[in-house]
């Protein structure tokens, strides 16, 4: 017996069956009923886009979006298979025949039946471009309009009767229409199909200089054969994904009374920095058994209870913090021998706690919010440091940096400020003498949204970043960069105590802040 799925999704019905994926007019529509047919195409390589084979109810298509979850089609795993998720297979890379690599599925979560998704969380992680973590498909910016280019990606077959494909087939597809969750395809052709059964839960992917990112995820066709996919920059789908993919971990023991700061001297291993309620500086490893160290202080001017900052040059380790009195102070430990002596730097009276970046093994640069107003910014370079800047701006929440670096388009220094919920950023490249905007301006509308805390942020390759925020409803935010910011920050669906700290380690970004108790809120999100 044959069971059949349908669900409405805008103004199409796209229907699941054992055999294929059909997708018929509204009633009233003048289209008449043609079979879900992506053809006409030329082979993809299944690897390049992390496009997967996915066996469940029905053969279908799907992309990794790290490299231990998948997402395809909702229409593709019925509610009892999703229930037996060991059931389901994807198949990356390889052909047909011979696979590259194959996982099972350990859960599946289901999105509510208009926006057409489900995410597979896989056995194991599957290897892109030889490393089993750090992929990361991005759905960030937003830039669906009517005209636009996309290159749309499946293991489909025309029809029941042909043979299937030994790989994966991508087709040039140009945005014809917006009916959110829908974004409406239609051939270059004129009356060519490009569809086909098994292409359900393919990416379609957009084409933005040197970036590319799943914009769609297939879902189906109009009877006239134009296709429909599911717009994946649209926000409410974008957090329904992110509240899926973040976990929130055991929190780490702690007695702080500032914001943490974290680091990774190697990429790897975490090291977290807080001040206590004495006034002192504290270190820990990120691990279960790794007990906190007390630092220590100026006896004459004690830390005060803001975020510290960290960074490693050349085997050093530098430890600067806001004093009660205002002042910045610097430790450094060689080789883990500890701080002896902590030495004032030149910045004006501080009001804030500070946000630190490394440019290479030799420069940092510091900014903190001076007490009369303007953002501060001191220059660590070549072992000696320089006398500081006033770089404008009146924010407040501590103002935190990043330096992005790219082969291809430069090295920049970005710094982000929060102004009664709006995003100040600025910026300047390594090759330039000045900031953009100039002089004491800031850009605002850049990054859109409203927020309750700093901004932080974490670069994940090259020209993508991840931006972290304390929500106005108090849940962990998410914004992403590649080549362009998302519309609005993502509410990733989970309750953060105060100001996050993200820090990247490994295939993951771990995200930390202060309970009120002390102890330091914990979670991770898939680089």
């Amino acid at each position: 017996m044959m069971r059949v799925l349908c669900i409405v999704v805008g103004a199409v019905v796209i229907s699941a069956s054992a055999l294929d994926c059909t997708a018929v007019p509204a009633p009233g529509s003048p289209h008449t009923a043609h079979p879900a047919a992506l053809i006409n195409g030329a082979p993809s390589d299944p690897e390049s886009d992390g496009v997967v084979r996915v066996i469940a109810d029905v053969e279908c298509s799907g992309f990794l979006i790290t490299n231990q979850w998948a997402i395809t089609a909702r229409h593709c795993v019925s509610s009892a298979l999703a229930a037996q998720p060991q059931q389901i297979t994807v198949f990356l890379g390889g052909t047909r025949v011979q696979p590259a690599q194959m996982a099972t599925v350990t859960e599946v979560h289901r999105s509510a039946a208009g926006p057409d998704l489900a995410l597979l969380h896989l056995s194991v992680p599957l290897n892109v471009n030889g490393a089993p973590s750090g992929y990361l498909q991005r759905e960030y910016p937003t830039s669906n309009n009517p005209g636009q280019s996309f290159t749309c990606t499946g293991w489909g077959a025309a029809g029941s009767q042909n043979p299937r494909p030994d790989g994966p087939n991508s087709a040039l597809l140009l945005l014809g229409s917006i009916s959110p969750p829908l974004l409406g395809f239609r051939p270059p052709v004129l009356g060519q199909q490009d569809m086909a059964t098994g292409d359900a839960g393919g990416p379609c992917i957009g084409d933005l200089v040197a970036w590319r990112a799943a914009i769609g995820l297939i879902g189906g066709v109009y009877t006239d054969g134009t296709g429909a996919a599911i717009d994946l920059t649209a926000p409410a789908i974008r957090s329904w994904m992110e509240s899926v993919l973040v976990q929130v971990d055991p929190e780490v023991p702690a007695q702080a009374a500032s914001i943490p700061f974290a680091i990774s001297p190697d990429g790897q291993q975490i090291n977290i920095f807080w001040v206590d309620d004495l006034g002192q500086m504290n270190q820990s490893q990120l691990s279960p058994d790794a007990p906190s160290v007390v630092i220590g202080a100026s006896e004459d001017d004690p830390f005060a209870a803001a975020r510290p900052a960290a960074v490693y040059l050349r085997g050093d380790l530098h430890i600067l913090g806001t004093t009660v009195s205002g002042g910045v102070l610097e430790g450094v430990s060689s080789g883990g021998a500890g701080v002896s002596t902590w030495s004032g730097i030149d910045m004006p009276a501080i009001a804030s706690g500070l946000g630190i970046s490394s440019q290479g093994a030799d420069a940092f640069d510091v900014f903190a919010r001076s007490v009369a107003g303007p953002v501060a910014q001191a220059f660590f370079v070549a072992r000696r440091w320089f006398p500081y800047e006033l770089i404008g701006g009146s924010f407040d929440e501590d103002v935190l940096p990043l330096w992005s670096q790219s082969d291809n388009y430069g090295n920049s220094i970005h710094v982000f400020g929060v102004s009664q919920g709006h995003v100040g950023h600025k910026w300047q490249r390594d090759t330039d003498a000045y900031w953009q905007p100039a002089g004491d301006d800031w850009l605002f509308g850049d990054v859109t949204g409203n927020v309750a805390s700093a901004i932080s942020t974490v670069q994940i390759a090259e020209l993508t970043m991840d931006l972290f925020a304390r929500g106005t409803n108090g849940h962990l935010v998410h914004k992403g960069y590649a080549n362009g910011f998302g519309d609005e920050f993502a509410d990733m669906g989970v309750a953060i105590p105060g100001e996050p700290t993200a820090v990247a380690a490994g295939g993951t970004i771990h995200i930390f802040a202060r309970n009120p108790s002390g102890t330091l809120w914990h979670a991770h999100y898939p680089r």
